[in-house]
């Protein structure tokens, strides 16, 4: 699984605008970056939709977004997320407040976890999502294949991977 800068990237240089992307920084920026930009996103989604408001608190973008860099490996599994806290601490905050507390926190968390490689980023990832897709049964599978295919051939993906798919095609 390709993260969504690469993807960017990828779809860049097809359309012969690659030259627009600056030089490459540092793997433990991006990872802040990316947690900084997706969590004001999330934040600004949330600001402008009226009925995620009437169901979601502050605390519950920052749970989702807690799990999401998880499973990415932005953050340590291994660490807790105390929702309780977290709830007093930010619920209660204007939205823009709470994103910048939600950031802040986030990153926080992330400079705990260990500086993984690329590579290794995407291992976990990998294991993560093949984890995840274990319990899907092969029909919904086939059905993602079949609406995703188009995705598969743009970015050079297997649509049928061995360790999702349990076959060695």
């Amino acid at each position: 699984m390709e993260t969504f800068s690469q993807d960017s990237l990828h779809v860049l240089r097809r359309a012969g605008l690659g030259h627009l992307v600056q030089g490459h920084q540092g793997h433990r920026q991006y990872m802040k970056d990316e947690v900084r930009m997706l969590t004001e996103y999330v934040f600004r989604l949330y600001e402008t939709r009226p009925g995620l408001r009437k169901c979601l608190r502050h605390s519950d973008l920052v749970d989702r977004l807690w799990r999401a860099f998880v499973l990415n490996g932005f953050i340590n599994g291994k660490l807790t997320f105390h929702r309780k806290k977290i709830s007093a601490e930010i619920d209660s905050l204007r939205t823009r407040q709470a994103s910048d507390e939600a950031v802040d926190l986030l990153l926080r968390a992330q400079d705990e976890r260990p500086v993984l490689s690329a590579p290794e980023m995407r291992a976990h990832r990998r294991r993560v999502m093949a984890q995840h897709y274990k319990g899907t049964p092969p029909d919904l599978l086939n059905k993602l294949v079949e609406i995703f295919e188009r995705d598969f051939a743009l970015f050079g993906y297997d649509p049928k991977p061995a360790d999702i798919f349990g076959t060695s095609h």
